[in-house]
């Protein structure tokens, strides 16, 4: 609001000034300086800094122009950041990244997010430095595209609630104890667009099992196939009654991935959302399909789940199977929705679909065919 008996945009109090310029865009919020006196040093104070490529206009941008404008803006800056964003890719300058990050620790950063994804084949991939690792206050951090080597003199980030890493490296006895060093985190979300070798893979009970605060889980592209190494439990040692919600990309042809995912739903049985996405390496399935039944193994209680999303699904036996265990074992399903690929024969699903019994008598089939 204004204060009473002006209308001056110079007169705002801080805190809606601060309301203002943490809502736009980082190149608008320097153009602010013109508006009055008190507007003129405000930018420095800003509390939240998003740095893209849409801080350019079209042909305008280079890297060494956002290097110049990211490291003035963090050296004249004042008071704390609270959250860095930083969305280029292909930025190859590690040198002032690793400054920014120092900098960012002085200044008691809570969320950061490195993002250095790119469409091309050949992509940047960023080294975190050691003094991430001193960012005590850290409650959100996302790194897309970078390599992770912890320190010896890492303790943990005992403040983290969200752990975001896309294709980023990492060794599995380093991701088990980054994780472990997590107590607190609520959130974690990991997608591996690489095939794990066979000695690259995670032990499942040593990494998830560390998770004790864990509301919301995120395991797309590999990382599943990524868990699933020696012998596999039934399910964790200790399980977790806070997890709300889990999305997997789960390998139908995968006889390791599919136990990993069932040893999830036993360890998580107050699942509120589910969502699967279906997918297929290779053209094995239909051999794993003639030698093992789902049903068989399917001895899991889904008492408080209500959302179920599938997606790309291609009416492959395993998948049906448990589509029908979901609906059999769910008596407070509200809804499940199914999305088949493209070139499936959607009615012929269809049909499968609405004569599987069901637990809930409220419970909706939506069926989102593309064709």
């Amino acid at each position: 609001m204004i204060v009473p008996g002006s209308t001056s945009i110079g007169d705002l109090p801080d805190v809606v000034m601060n309301n203002i310029l943490v809502r736009l865009p980082i190149k608008e919020v320097g153009r602010t300086t013109v508006l009055s006196r008190n507007w003129r040093y405000k930018w420095a104070t800003v509390p939240e800094l998003v740095f893209d490529d849409n801080i350019f206009e079209e042909n305008e941008g280079t890297y060494n122009k956002l290097v110049d404008i990211v490291g003035q803006v963090l050296i004249l800056h004042k008071g704390p950041i609270k959250r860095f964003e930083l969305r280029f890719p292909n930025l190859e300058d590690d040198y002032s990244i690793d400054r920014w990050i120092v900098n960012l620790c002085w200044h008691g950063i809570q969320n950061l997010i490195l993002d250095f994804h790119s469409c091309d084949y050949q992509h940047y991939t960023y080294k975190v430095p050691v003094s991430l690792f001193s960012c005590h206050q850290l409650s959100d951090l996302e790194l897309s595209n970078c390599i992770v080597k912890l320190p010896h003199s890492f303790k943990g980030f005992k403040n983290l609630k969200a752990l975001t890493l896309h294709k980023t490296t990492i060794t599995e006895k380093e991701f088990e104890d980054l994780l472990s060093g997590c107590p607190r985190l609520e959130t974690l979300n990991v997608e591996d667009d690489e095939h794990p070798q066979q000695d690259k893979k995670c032990n499942l009970v040593n990494t998830l099992g560390s998770l004790p605060a864990i509301t919301k889980l995120i395991l797309e592209g590999y990382a599943l196939q990524f868990l699933s190494v020696g012998n596999l439990p039934m399910k964790l040692p200790r399980g977790c009654d806070k997890l709300k919600s889990l999305n997997i990309t789960v390998n139908f042809e995968d006889m390791n991935t599919i136990q990993v995912m069932l040893c999830l739903f036993r360890s998580f049985p107050t699942l509120d959302g589910l969502y699967i996405s279906a997918t297929y390496y290779g053209n094995a399935f239909e051999h794993l399909e003639d030698v093992w039944n789902l049903e068989d193994y399917f001895d899991c209680s889904f008492n408080h789940l209500r959302t179920v999303a599938m997606n790309n699904i291609c009416g492959s036996k395993l998948e049906l199977q448990l589509i029908k265990c979901i609906l059999k074992n769910s008596p407070e399903l509200k809804i499940m929705t199914v999305e088949p690929e493209e070139d499936t024969d959607a009615s012929k699903m269809l049909i499968e679909l609405i004569r599987f019994p069901r637990a809930s008598m409220h419970a909706e089939i939506v069926f989102q065919s593309q064709s």
